[in-house]
């Protein structure tokens, strides 16, 4: 069983590895390039060095949420960038996180500014202690530039990993904030039906011995990691370091058409990765685009719980 361990062990720095040289080609932004080796003579990038993390202490920030004025947006909860109504992305105007309308339980884009939810209650709590809308937010053309403003979805933690920014929720009981992904992608946790900021339930459901787990992407103890999805695989990562460094994250209904949330190591991703665009390609020969469509909105979308 040892041996096994080691084995297994073996296989996934090896395909790690792979996935750092596959990282600068992929079509999502992701991170982990500086944990690398550098770039050969050819301009290859090289394997990374040693078996340490792959994201380096500044790399602990949602790489989907933190973009550039020239880079092209993706959904901070289901991290595709498919923008179409009803279900356009839209953007906070104060953190400038984006996320799909349905994914983010915004039924109409709001005339003029939106904000997200950690924004708009710390913009709420300074307006109580008086301070003036120019104070607390100034008009985009009075500062020529929007650049993520502190406070609100800035300056939140996590109760389920150390990445900085994104697009948080509530818990029910309004004590903690969770990336949204995160409680989607964690198995004791889901998300109750509403618009509301406090949806997250199940978070002391989440099992102890989960929180022992060290991510293998990250190397940080913190949280609640999840494991791969693949039979009794025992590599762990927290949600969002997975999508950081562009593991594969499947969003897909059950046969009851109930949503369901796996992540897999780089070990099996590929494999299973393979396997779901082959059920994908069947489900639209059998039914068609749009209820393929559908099906994979209404996944990647959220879920109520039990």
């Amino acid at each position: 069983q040892e041996q096994n361990r080691e084995l297994q062990a073996a296989a996934l720095r090896e395909e790690m590895a792979q996935k750092q040289l596959a990282i600068v080609n992929s079509p999502h932004p992701v991170l982990g390039q500086r944990s690398g080796g550098g770039l050969a003579e050819d301009g290859t990038p090289l394997p990374p060095a040693g078996d340490g993390p792959i994201l380096t202490g500044e790399e602990l920030y949602d790489v989907l949420a933190q973009r550039s004025p020239e880079d092209e947006a993706f959904c901070a909860v289901c991290g595709d960038g498919h923008s179409e109504a009803p279900n356009q992305i839209i953007f906070c105007e104060r953190c400038d996180v984006a996320v799909h309308q349905r994914c983010y339980d915004v039924s109409v884009v709001p005339e003029g500014e939106w904000l997200c939810w950690p924004c708009a209650l710390h913009e709420e709590e300074e307006r109580m202690t008086g301070k003036s809308q120019h104070d607390i937010r100034p008009p985009r053309w009075h500062t020529m530039q929007h650049e993520p403003m502190c406070g609100g979805a800035r300056d939140v933690k996590c109760a389920l990993c150390p990445i900085k920014y994104g697009a948080f929720r509530q818990t029910v009981d309004r004590s903690r904030w969770v990336h949204q992904a995160c409680a989607m992608w964690t198995p004791e946790l889901y998300l109750k039906p509403g618009e509301g900021p406090a949806v997250v339930d199940g978070l002391n459901n989440v099992k102890p011995e989960r929180l022992d787990l060290t991510c293998v992407v990250c190397g940080v103890k913190d949280g609640a990691p999840v494991q791969c999805s693949h039979g009794q695989c025992q590599h762990a990562f927290h949600v969002l370091c997975a999508r950081n460094v562009g593991l594969y994250l499947a969003a897909r209904n059950d046969s009851q058409g109930r949503p369901q949330f796996k992540v897999y190591c780089a070990v099996h991703g590929p494999t299973q990765q393979e396997k779901d665009l082959k059920l994908l390609a069947s489900k639209v020969s059998q039914d068609g685009p749009a209820a393929a469509a559908a099906a994979a909105a209404a996944a990647a979308g959220g879920g109520a719980g039990p």
